[in-house]
């Protein structure tokens, strides 16, 4: 009686998650390691059948209006702290998309998550959890995972636990995701942005942060030497002429300061 009522209320639950569904996490993490850079997002993972996409709320918000419009609203710039990531698990492909200005970059995640499954189980809001441990990117992760949301799917590139992982954390919680919220049967991918791109390794990735740290401004200055009608303003609007020599100093001063890639094992020195 206990195993029919088990899987009476487990297909009941895999029904309600085996169509489009929306899962919000609060992401906190430190990009400056060496002091208090706290910082916080909201990252959304779209799940939709076997594949999924997970990005910040800005960035699904860009994807939709590109999607409906074929306009680009966002041009990042840089190659730090970028944590979108298109998972095909049925494939089993997991990509990393990276956007500096126009150009659209990404970097195949090939590692394998060979997780440690605890039998600590904790209540983590309304769901009962279950703890896991993984290596991934050179960090140790903890995440607790629920199998009463049968998604085999989590955080940026985490999944393969049987249920989704609600908490995920590394050991220095310099990353820390936590589910804050689930919407089902009204998502939508919007998957625009892994149709035109270069797909590069981990050494072609540090290659190109090197070119951009070197000299950020690059497509500004050739800009303004091609002779193209290019307008420099303060943050009040005002029009000034461009100081890119002091400009790429602040950059890099950033830059180097604020050094802390969630995949520390590819932290660049520059």
């Amino acid at each position: 009686m206990k195993k029919t009522l088990f899987l009476l209320i487990f297909t009941f639950s895999h029904l309600l998650f085996s169509q489009n569904n929306t899962f919000i996490y609060d992401m906190k993490y430190k990009p400056c390691q060496e002091k208090d850079s706290l910082q916080m997002q909201n990252m959304i993972l779209d799940v939709s059948d076997s594949k999924s996409i997970f990005r910040s709320s800005e960035d699904k918000d860009s994807d939709s209006i590109l999607y409906s419009t074929k306009k680009i609203t966002d041009y990042p710039v840089g190659f730090d702290n970028q944590f979108y990531i298109i998972k095909d698990l049925a494939k089993k492909k997991i990509t990393k998309l990276i956007q500096n200005n126009t150009d659209t970059y990404t970097i195949n995640i090939e590692e394998i998550m060979e997780w440690e499954i605890d039998p600590e189980v904790v209540k983590i809001g309304d769901y009962s959890c279950q703890k896991a441990i993984v290596n991934y990117g050179g960090r140790q992760w903890t995440a607790f995972f629920t199998s009463q949301i049968p998604i085999l799917d989590g955080p940026y590139i985490f999944h393969g636990l049987p249920g989704l992982i609600v908490k995920l954390y590394d050991t220095n919680k310099n990353y820390d995701f936590s589910l804050i919220q689930v919407k089902n049967g009204n998502s939508d991918l919007y998957d625009v942005r892994s149709k035109k791109n270069l797909n590069i390794n981990w050494v072609k990735f540090e290659k190109l942060s090197k070119q951009y740290y070197f000299d950020p401004y690059a497509e500004m200055k050739s800009n303004s030497a091609s002779g193209r009608k290019v307008v420099f303003r303060d943050e009040n609007g005002k029009v000034i002429d461009p100081d890119f020599k002091g400009w790429t100093r602040t950059r890099q001063n950033e830059i180097k300061s604020c050094n802390n890639p969630i995949e520390i094992n590819h932290k660049i020195n520059y």
